[in-house]
C-alpha cells in the first residue's frame, strides 16, 4: 500500500483473552483504489465465536468499495478535540501522518472502547520505523507490576513452529511476558539482518498489569 506498511488488516477477538483474528483487509486496488475485502476462513472462524460483521460492511459482499475510508475513519479522534494532542504523542504518530487517515488507522490501530475491532498494519521493516502495539497474552502469563517498568527494553524470540501463527514472536524481560499482536509481528520475519529494539511504553493495572503497550524500533 506503501512503503511503511502493507495491507491493514481488520482484526476481531470477542473479548479480553480471547484470540485475535484477521476477518478482512483494507487495500489498494487499480480499478478501486481503497477497497475493503473479508476473508473468507478468517470470518467462519470468527463466527464460530459470535462474530456477525463489521458495522455498516455486510458479510454477504466480499469486495466492498464504496467510502471504505470515510467509514473507518470514523474511528479516528477528530483534531478539534482537546485531547488529540495527548492521543497523537501516546501512539507516537508522526506529524507528517496526522492529515492522513490510513495511516492514523495504521499507526492508532483505530481502537474504541466500544468495540472488538482493530486495525493492524502488515509494517515494514524500513530505517526509522517505529509503532506502538499491545502485547497480547497478558492474561495467560499473568505479569505483575513490579515486574516491568516503563522503558524496560525488553527482548524477543521468533516461533515459527507456533501452530497458531507462523510469525508468532515472543517477547521476554526476566520471564516471558506474552506474544508481539497478529500482523504486527510480521516484520520481525521480513528481514532477517534487522534486530528491532522492543522497549515498555504504557504500563496499565495495580497488583497485576492488565495492559502493556510496546514500541518497537527498527534503526
Amino acid at each position: 500500500m506503501n512503503k511503511l506498511f502493507g495491507n491493514l488488516h481488520l482484526v476481531w477477538r470477542k473479548g479480553r483473552g480471547h484470540r485475535r483474528i484477521s476477518v478482512g483487509l483494507v487495500k489498494s486496488n487499480a480499478t478501486d483504489g481503497l477497497v475493503f475485502q473479508y476473508l473468507p476462513d478468517g470470518v467462519a472462524m470468527a463466527k464460530l465465536e459470535g462474530f456477525q460483521g463489521y458495522p455498516g460492511l455486510t458479510l454477504d459482499k466480499e469486495i466492498q468499495t464504496s467510502n471504505i475510508l470515510d467509514v473507518f475513519s470514523q474511528r479516528l479522534l477528530k483534531p478539534e478535540r482537546q485531547d488529540v494532542k495527548s492521543y497523537y504523542q501516546f501512539w507516537q504518530v508522526d506529524s507528517d501522518y496526522r492529515a492522513n487517515p490510513l495511516r492514523l488507522l495504521a499507526y492508532t490501530q483505530g481502537l474504541l472502547p466500544t468495540d472488538n475491532f482493530e486495525f493492524l498494519a502488515d509494517f515494514n521493516p524500513i530505517r526509522g520505523q517505529q509503532f506502538i502495539t499491545e502485547l497480547a497474552g497478558l492474561s495467560h502469563s499473568q505479569v505483575k507490576l513490579s515486574e516491568v517498568q516503563l522503558g524496560d527494553e525488553l527482548h524477543f524470540k521468533k516461533e515459527p513452529d507456533n501452530s497458531r501463527d507462523k510469525y508468532a514472536v515472543a517477547i521476554y524481560g526476566s520471564r516471558k511476558l506474552g506474544y508481539v499482536k497478529i500482523v504486527h509481528s510480521r516484520i520481525f520475519y521480513k528481514n532477517p539482518k534487522s534486530r528491532p529494539k522492543i522497549s515498555i511504553h504504557h504500563i496499565e493495572g495495580k497488583n497485576q498489569v492488565t495492559k502493556l503497550f510496546l514500541k518497537i524500533c527498527i534503526s
